[in-house]
């Protein structure tokens, strides 16, 4: 059978989805231009040099590409396009992973930042990513500066005129994302405000310059989006409020302001400054260095930092040139930079490279520019399904099947053409392959009789015989610290994705393991519903992808009552109450099981099952002891439930939280848990389930008695029902897809090779 013929493109973006600030903004409206003037176009993920760890795309740009169907497309699939613009010099000072299969007539390298700083300071290696892209795609490379500053610096550097592009490319502004501002003229009162990311650089090195320009003052308010690195032990001004920086909040936090300022270090050059137009686009009154008047003109006011607070009282004094101003701000920006004035810039791109336009251009309207409010897709969408590739999916023992079901709620929700196969020490592997999935088990050094130290040694050996066996391109382990066997082949095997799925909700007790941090590519921390009580060190652990609640099954997708009843055993016109301890393998749940069943016997009108764990050897039962079944999974079974007695671990709780079961939540206590405790007080603190430790089983059968009660059962499906989706699995799953599609660029090549 033939290949395939390549898919064509009259325009390809390569770059990193994940950079924040300006760049993110960058490719973001690039994506809306090649989609606004309905250009045949997708985007080929990289992931590009970093200082922490991988993040996930930048949400902005995945909530655009979600809305206008704009696509992702696999290095593997066969392609060629006219264009492939290469953005930021950064993400390419690296030679590729992988191979990549587009064919583009023509490569053009997007200079996002100067190659020097003000000081001289080389930014990049610009010759090398020239020759890295060249040899990537077998033509030759055209640099494109995003300013007349940038090109400048070019030709100082000696750069060839020939190599560069006629015109420059610089950035474009979606004004449908930066609506007018509602917002009288200032006059007694004034708010002044910028944003930018957490760097020194954007900043005036001289404390002096920082207090001029925003000057603490009665009549001012100073909002900042974003950290205030501040030099020189510089103590905050009185009059400063300094917000977490969120892409998605940019143009509500702009809609406060009323006037912008923006200065930077002297050692930093501003290839376009792409915040400062953004602020511009909503029509603010912006005082800006003189350096930005080429880029900006009439639409900005410049100046130096001591002359801001005398520029300020003008315009507060005369709102009628305020109003004249925002006015021209917002011209400039539209009449420039904006996807409507985009289309001579297209041109000028197409024949700048000696090509025609493949058609003629024209703009979407309105209504299929933006296609409306719609809910985030649970995966991206590709140009093509890629070639099928293996993740290896490593859970620990753990005393439940915490761990298991976790990894189990992201299998079910990746693509097809990715294949999960398991690797646990649980004794639910069988649960697992009777789910349908591939799953090979590993006994633990206790079941095996053998020392810790001899059994990680062969858990290694059996971990890397699995990679080369399976192919598999990344490895996600769950578990609360990755064993020394992981530790010490991850050094040796980074061709592969390393990603840990660490839940939060640690006891105090606990520690993080400094050596286990910085050996993963990614670390994804599901949500806890009593996350804002954590008190354990994962609360500040930042360097993490939080997602929301992972959960096995959707809530919405329980069976009816009756269904769910026979499947069960039960009757579903009588009051049924399930208990569901554990496995008992850490902690005694025994007296509060014997309080249980003794108050549940007084009343005769309930009846009563108990769950079995899949894991436990069942007890010998006694003469009265009411039913057991070994259920997995449960939460679908949810409606069959008037009161489920369970212990609060991750997937239990939020199963019966989310899914709004009545519940009795009895933490097991045992102190290499995590805060089950915290789970259940949190639960009997918000009404949504009771409380209750295995000491206080004399009151159990009042607890019993209030859960079965028609009011608590309302309360809480009440309360449920106004909690966020539990859409972690899908957000995991992405989040593991768009690292398998990113080629890796953010390491040296030789040590992304697989080594013995």
């Amino acid at each position: 059978m033939p290949p395939p013929a390549p898919v064509h493109f009259d325009l390809v973006h390569a770059g990193d989805p994940r950079y924040r600030g300006g760049t993110a903004s960058a490719l973001r409206g690039e994506i809306a231009l090649a989609h606004g003037w309905g250009l045949r176009a997708a985007l080929l993920p990289f992931l590009g040099r970093r200082g922490g760890k991988v993040q996930g795309f930048d949400p902005r740009i995945v909530a655009l590409m979600d809305a206008t169907g704009f696509p992702l497309l696999d290095a593997a699939t066969p392609a060629s396009c006219d264009i492939l613009l290469a953005h930021h010099p950064h993400v390419f000072q690296t030679m590729p992973d992988r191979p990549v299969a587009l064919r583009p007539a023509r490569v053009v390298l997007v200079l996002h930042h100067p190659p020097v700083d003000a000081a001289g300071v080389a930014q990049y290696d610009l010759d090398r990513v020239i020759r890295n892209l060249e040899r990537v795609f077998a033509v030759p490379v055209q640099l494109a500066p995003i300013s007349a500053l940038v090109r400048a610096q070019l030709l100082r550097l000696g750069q060839d005129p020939a190599r560069m592009l006629a015109h420059d490319l610089w950035n474009v502004i979606d004004m449908v994302e930066y609506p007018p501002r509602d917002r009288p003229p200032p006059r007694a009162q004034a708010v002044i405000g910028r944003h930018s990311r957490a760097d020194p650089m954007k900043w005036p090195a001289d404390p002096e310059a920082i207090r001029a320009a925003w000057p603490d003052d009665p009549g001012l308010e100073v909002q900042i989006l974003g950290a205030a690195p501040l030099p020189g032990g510089m103590a905050r001004p009185a009059n400063w409020t300094v917000l977490p920086f969120r892409e998605e909040g940019v143009d509500d936090f702009l809609s406060r302001l009323d006037f912008y300022v923006y200065f930077h270090h002297p050692d930093w050059v501003e290839a376009f400054g792409i915040a400062v137009a953004e602020a511009l686009a909503k029509g603010l009154v912006c005082i800006l260095p003189p350096s930005f008047k080429p880029l900006f003109g009439a639409g900005a006011v410049y100046a130096e930092p001591a002359e801001v607070r005398g520029i300020l009282a003008q315009f507060m004094a005369r709102p009628d040139e305020y109003a004249r101003q925002s006015r021209a701000a917002r011209a400039m920006i539209d009449e420039r930079y904006s996807i409507e004035a985009g289309k001579g810039r297209l041109q000028r791109l197409w024949s700048d490279l000696g090509l025609e336009l493949p058609r003629d251009l024209a703009l979407r309207t309105e209504a299929e520019e933006r296609p409306g409010a719609v809910p985030p897709a649970p995966l991206p969408a590709l140009v093509a399904a890629p070639p099928p590739c293996r993740v290896l999916l490593v859970c620990g023992n753990g005393i439940g099947l915490g761990h298991v079901t976790r990894l189990m709620a992201i299998a079910r929700r990746l693509p097809a053409w990715v294949e999960p196969v398991f690797l646990t020490l649980s004794l639910g592997t069988e649960i697992l392959r009777a789910q349908g999935f591939s799953a090979e088990y590993v006994a633990t050094h206790m079941k095996q009789g053998v020392t810790g130290a001899g059994w990680n040694e062969a858990f290694a050996l059996e971990l890397r015989a699995l990679l080369d066996a399976t192919g598999a391109r990344m490895v996600v382990f769950d578990g609360n610290d990755a064993f020394p066997a992981i530790r010490a082949l991850i050094p040796h095997r980074r061709d592969v994705a390393w990603v840990w799925l660490r839940r939060a909700l640690w006891q105090e007790h606990h520690q993080i393991n400094p050596a286990t941090l910085p050996l993963f590519d990614m670390i994804i921390e599901p949500a806890e519903l009593a996350g804002d009580e954590d008190r354990g060190p994962t609360r500040q652990e930042g360097r993490v992808e939080r997602v929301g609640t992972i959960l096995l099954h959707d809530p919405g997708d329980c069976l009816p009552r009756a269904e769910a009843a026979a499947r069960l055993g039960l009757d579903p016109a009588r009051k049924a109450v399930l208990l569901q301890l554990g496995s008992s393998r850490n902690f005694d749940m025994a007296p509060l099981r014997r309080a249980a069943l003794a108050a549940l016997r007084g009343m005769p009108e309930v009846q009563v099952l108990e769950i079995a764990n899949p894991l436990a050897s069942p007890p010998e039962p006694a003469p009265d002891d009411p039913p057991r079944r070994a259920v997995f999974p449960l939460a679908p079974l949810g409606r069959a439930m008037d009161l489920l007695i369970t212990a609060p671990g991750y997937n239990s709780f939020h199963e019966a939280v989310f899914g709004a079961v009545p519940a009795l939540f009895v933490p097991n206590q045992d102190g290499i848990m995590d805060d089950q405790p915290l789970r259940a007080a949190y639960a009997a603190s918000t009404g949504l389930g009771l409380a209750l430790t295995v000491a206080g089983g004399a009151r159990v059968g009042g607890l019993i008695r209030q859960g079965l009660t028609p009011e608590f059962a309302q309360s809480v499906a009440a309360r449920a029902a106004r909690l966020p989706p539990p859409r972690g699995a899908e957000e995991t799953a992405r989040l593991l897809v768009e690292l398998l599609l990113s080629v890796r660029t953010d390491r040296p090549l030789a040590t992304g090779q697989a080594r013995l």
